[in-house]
């Protein structure tokens, strides 16, 4: 297990984590993961700016995510969450920044309808889940995205989304589509 603790003013900055084994991050100013990250369970339970995670990103067990958290994003080209996911951090969510990036939450995401979620989510490629919920907020799209409940379908609720990208939404052949607008 490795748990990171930069204090209330300190920028946390890795490399790469490989050996798997459960991460935690506690506290810091920042935290930016700039190579790929392969861990278990992943907890961020405090951060003043952003935990980045920019390489490709393998969760096995779960992540965990805060409401003390401010802001989380995963930018590498092919990442994996296994286990549902709730984003409560308040800050910005970023789920992709090219149109070919590629993020599975495996049990299912949700970033909306809790006491604390993020304020901004943006999303750009593929956001997916394996045949299960698939829960968002408000969404900007920052380059052409897909949003993908899985082949036999979770439910896909999507708040309002703007950004102008291309939008493909897919539940599968069961999974129920809500939008509450596009502009």
């Amino acid at each position: 297990a490795l748990t990171l603790d930069g204090g209330t003013g300190g920028a946390i900055t890795v490399a790469s984590i490989t050996s798997g084994g459960d991460l935690t991050v506690t506290d810091g100013a920042s935290a930016t993961f700039s190579g790929d990250v392969n861990a278990d369970a992943v907890t961020l339970t405090s951060s003043a700016g952003t935990i980045a995670f920019q390489g490709n990103t393998v969760i096995d067990t779960s992540l965990s995510v805060a409401g003390t958290v401010s802001g989380v994003s995963f930018t590498g080209a092919t990442n994996t969450v296994a286990g549902a996911t709730v984003f409560l951090n308040q800050g910005t969510l970023t789920l992709g920044d090219e149109s070919t990036d590629s993020i599975t939450f495996a049990g299912g995401l949700d970033t909306t309808g809790n006491a604390t979620n993020p304020a901004t989510v943006n999303v750009a490629g593929t956001v997916a889940t394996t045949n299960s919920a698939l829960d968002l907020g408000a969404v900007s799209l920052d380059a052409a995205t897909t949003l993908d409940s899985g082949a036999t379908g979770g439910t896909l609720n999507v708040g309002a989304v703007t950004g102008g990208q291309a939008l493909t939404l897919d539940g599968g052949t069961g999974g129920a589509i809500t939008v509450a607008s596009i502009t």
